[in-house]
């Protein structure tokens, strides 16, 4: 036993213990390092115990947040705290277990109690009667969405799902790849011998090493040709069984086909009415990974093409999209969990779309839930860092110190190249690239990683023969390495040298520069000699294509390889690159989605983080910035909405645009998208909407009051001498964004949004404007004391609106038609910047085509705003009447605090544009 399969063996020795603490603490860290060193010892072999301790300390310090929801029940039947403790968890037990060698207990137990959540909201598989529910899980790209549905499939099983089949994306690698994950953590058995059922089937993952697989089936394979066939399934099993069925399929139209046709027939009964066979005799589990590509419905003709630009047919996603509504259709009773890392084109879904042959369309009414990642995920955040302008805390976050920026590339490959290029010589960037990945693999195995994968990416082109070509240029550079390197030679110094020189200015200085708990063992040049040697010797360069070959050739050699795969499309959904370290990209997308999931380079990288390196260009750099800033306001937007408790019919609220002109997803994907610009410049914002919650709106009410009640003495302005609105002067621009930062607004709202009002003045206040407000509370005069309320100090009368339209049923949003008076924007100004508004007013008045009209004889909004200097803004508060709103416990509520915002111009204001599903529009705009 070698020093690292030692440390390796009582790692998990040790983690086997810690597991079964939900917070371990330092006597338990202690019992399990004792017990791990004893272990190994007891097997022959010996473990440096500080070393241990520090690999122990690591993961024991790896936290996972909860997961975030927003949730429909209003058919569903809770069910699993019922039946949880006469469900034998088999298969649930053995995933745990064997997850605890390598995950830290904090990951584990955050992923036993998120797999029961999503578990808890789909049906009892035993309740009868018909049902259908849908969800999405969105997680980060390479975050452990596998491991997520592989024990949710674990527990679905145990609880009675017997039909489980999970869509692998578009091509053989992901498929393949996806398959052999399930057979180490749900079968237990390599599925490339076991559809024969036989004694000699090699035992992998949950069906080895002393865990106990429970009897499970497939019908699909991890080999190339391992999807379903038809075929083979009439030979090897009918109706389903006692035992539950995984089958792990491709999203082809064929294929599905086949599926429905074969489980339909084999065991469905025919609906005299439909004609149609439908399966009723057990429940359907469908976990549909990649969930934005291929399987959202574009009702247009999008056909996939090769890489040399020709249809394939069976990759429609009009058709893939309809197949997949077949099949939920084909069971009585039915359960659909799509995960994605890029939802942006699947809450463009119309969630009311329904077709009497294939049903209703994919949106998931039921639940979404936002996974968040662990604490040691290395993310679009940490890679390419998010400013001040896009982050939602707006603080902003600095990358990592891990990109190289390349500027040499045009001369090797034409940017919009086509597939007859051939590319000039390699770019000195790709040769330095090469040469890193040499430093980085063998800097692993000095700090103990061996027998592991290394990967580099080179993802520079889409076109088969262009790969190739690539592929075999950096095959003559990696030959003419490694014979210098191992061999020697005349410029074998030289070589050596130059190396020296990369890890000392390149690798010694990123190290010291990384945060703490993301350095690692430092390593001096010397050290890195001799596996340097081993490292050259060892690479291989290949081209990934699709096949299941590239997914495979990690788990057949288990031991670990070292490659540079050179590859295209077929590398940006799903395909995990094991032990990915030096990444060279420059194929650009100008989708949100597909750049994003082309991103192979994000997930863990435990003992390495510091050595990892991504080049690219500074544009690529850019647009991932931008994407970086529009996804996490998505998510803090995702976040605050499941706060008050919303639907999944609310979700996506709307998207960042890109400035750059990315796009959020294919136009086809987005067809129910609108677009809206938002920018606060010269502009007013209201409150219109309002949620029906009591609890939201008393905490507005104590926010207001906080905030009015802090406002001095000698700020607080004589009131006006008709109005009787109690006025603040010189309010800074700081105190108003704190404000508004703690005061929620409808979070669906697309203006009137307190966390983006609050981001606008922080950003113009660090620009010198907005630093002086003007603050108001109106009061209205005509109403009597049983309509008043206390705030801030000041005694009131409410203000009544009634909801909009006035034929439209309440729910749980209150909405008015406006909720400021004309001549509220003028409560700031004096008597001569009144009459210059006017002005101006009745000058843009006659300047137009006005016959018939009368000239104004008050100021317009706009021109109010005009007036105002760019230092000074607006901000009015109401105390709304919340009769008309008819809140469960009225008694408890005296007002509803209700806001509007005007601001002055600024010429250096930014304008934001965001897209926005349909259903939110006509709820927002029209």
């Amino acid at each position: 036993m070698t020093d690292q399969e030692a440390l390796n063996t009582a790692r998990r020795l040790a983690l086997t213990v810690l597991a079964q603490h939900a917070a371990p603490s330092e006597a338990d860290l202690e019992q399990a390092l004792a017990g791990a060193v004893a272990g190994v010892g007891a097997m022959g072999g010996t473990v440096d115990r500080d070393a241990l301790r520090k690999v122990l300390e690591t993961d024991v310090a790896i936290f996972q947040e909860e997961g975030v929801v927003l949730a429909d029940d209003e058919d569903h039947q809770p069910w699993l705290d019922q039946r949880r403790n006469e469900i034998d968890w088999r298969f649930w037990q053995a995933y745990r277990a064997w997850s605890a060698n390598t995950l830290p207990p904090g990951v584990v137990n955050s992923l036993d109690r998120l797999t029961d959540d999503v578990l808890g909201r789909l049906e009892d598989p035993r309740r009868e009667g018909q049902w259908d529910r849908r969800g999405m899980i969105v997680g980060q790209v390479q975050s452990g969405k596998t491991s997520n549905y592989t024990g949710l499939i674990c527990k679905a099983a145990d609880a009675g799902y017997k039909f489980i089949v999970v869509l692998a994306g578009m091509h053989n690698s992901l498929r393949s790849q996806t398959q052999y994950r399930l057979d180490e953590g749900f079968l237990g058995l390599d599925s490339r011998t076991s559809l024969a059922f036989a004694n000699t089937n090699r035992a992998i993952g949950v069906g080895r090493g002393g865990f106990k697989a429970p009897p499970a089936l497939t019908l699909t394979s991890s080999d190339e040709k391992g999807d379903f066939a038809k075929a083979v399934a009439t030979r090897v099993a009918g109706r389903i069984g006692s035992d539950p069925f995984l089958l792990v399929v491709k999203k082809n139209k064929t294929i599905l086909e086949n599926l429905i046709t074969w489980v339909t027939t084999s065991n469905g009964i025919r609906e005299p009415e439909t004609g149609r066979y439908v399966v009723s005799a057990f429940p359907l589990l469908v976990i549909d990974d990649e969930a934005d590509n291929a399987s959202v419905n574009t009702k247009q003709i999008e056909f996939e093409t090769d890489d040399d630009g020709e249809i394939l047919s069976e990759t429609d996603p009009t058709a893939i999209n309809r197949q997949i509504r077949r099949l939920l259709r084909s069971f009585r009773q039915s359960a659909l969990v799509s995960y994605t890392a890029t939802p942006f084109a699947n809450i463009f879904i119309d969630e009311d779309e329904r077709s009497p042959k294939y049903g209703e369309d994919l949106f998931p009414r039921s639940f979404i839930l936002r996974m968040k990642p662990p604490s040691n995920y290395l993310g679009p955040a940490e890679v390419f860092g998010m400013s001040a302008a896009t982050d939602p805390d707006s603080v902003g976050r600095a990358p990592f110190p891990v990109l190289r920026t390349v500027d040499d590339n045009d001369a090797w490959l034409e940017p919009g190249h086509k597939k007859e290029e051939v590319p000039g010589p390699l770019p000195s960037s790709l040769r330095t690239a090469i040469r890193a990945f040499i430093l980085v693999a063998a800097a692993r195995e000095v700090r103990g990683q061996t027998g592991v994968h290394n990967s580099m990416l080179v993802h520079v082109t889409r076109f088969v023969s262009v790969q190739a070509l690539v592929a075999e240029q950096i095959q003559v550079e990696a030959d003419a390495l490694k014979n210098l390197l191992v061999y020697g030679g005349t410029s074998a110094a030289q070589t050596y040298d130059a190396l020296e020189e990369l890890w000392i200015r390149d690798f010694e200085q990123t190290t010291a520069s990384m945060p703490e708990a993301l350095r690692g063992i430092p390593v001096a040049f010397d050290d890195l000699r001799e596996p340097i040697k081993a490292v050259a010797a060892r690479i291989r360069v290949l081209q990934v294509n699709g096949s299941a070959g590239d997914a495979l050739e990690y788990t057949d050699h288990p031991d670990g390889v070292t490659v540079i795969a050179v590859g295209g499309d077929k590398l940006s959904r799903g395909l995990t690159l094991e032990g990915l370290s030096v990444s060279y990209y420059l194929r650009a997308s100008k989708m949100y989605d597909t750049l994003m999931q082309m991103g192979r380079w994000f997930g863990y990288r435990a003992g390495y983080a510091d050595l990892i390196r991504l080049y690219t260009t500074a544009e690529l750099q850019r647009w991932y910035r931008e994407i970086t800033g529009a996804n996490e306001e998505l998510g803090a937007k995702f976040d605050e909405m499941a706060r008050v408790a919303s639907n999944p019919r609310d979700f996506a609220l709307y998207v960042r645009k890109s400035p750059a002109g990315l796009l959020v997803t294919a136009y086809a994907k987005m067809r129910h998208g609108r677009k809206l610009d938002i920018s606060f410049s010269a502009d007013v914002s209201e409150t219109i909407h309002f949620r029906r919650a009591t609890a939201t709106q008393e905490a507005n009410l104590e926010v207001a009051d906080r905030f009015l009640s802090d406002q001095t003495a000698a700020s607080r302005r004589a009131e006006g001498e008709t109005s009787g609105n109690p006025i603040w002067t010189g309010v800074c621009g700081d105190e108003v964004a704190t404000f508004l930062r703690g005061f929620r607004t409808y979070e669906g709202a697309s203006k009137a949004h307190s966390a983006l009002l609050a981001q606008y003045v922080e950003d113009r206040v660090r620009q010198n404007e907005l630093t002086d407000w003007t603050i108001a509370l109106v009061n209205n005069t005509q109403v009597g004391e049983d309509r008043q309320v206390d705030l801030g100090g000041e005694r009131v009368g409410l203000t009544l609106r009634a909801k909009y339209p006035a034929t439209r049923p309440l729910d749980d949003v209150f909405t008015i038609r406006r909720l400021a008076s004309p001549t509220d924007e003028t409560l700031d100004l004096d008597d001569d910047a009144k009459a210059e508004a006017l002005r101006r007013t009745i000058a843009a008045f006659e300047a137009e085509e006005t016959r018939g009209k009368k000239t104004p004889k008050v100021a317009g909004g706009p021109f109010i705003r005009a007036v105002r200097p760019p230092t000074r803004g607006l901000l009015v508060i109401y105390a709304v009447d919340p009769a008309p709103a008819e809140f469960d416990e009225p008694a408890k509520l005296p007002a509803i605090p209700g806001l509007m915002v005007s601001f002055p111009p600024s010429p250096g204001a930014p304008t934001v544009s965001y897209v926005m599903p349909k259903r939110y529009w006509e709820r927002e705009v029209g």
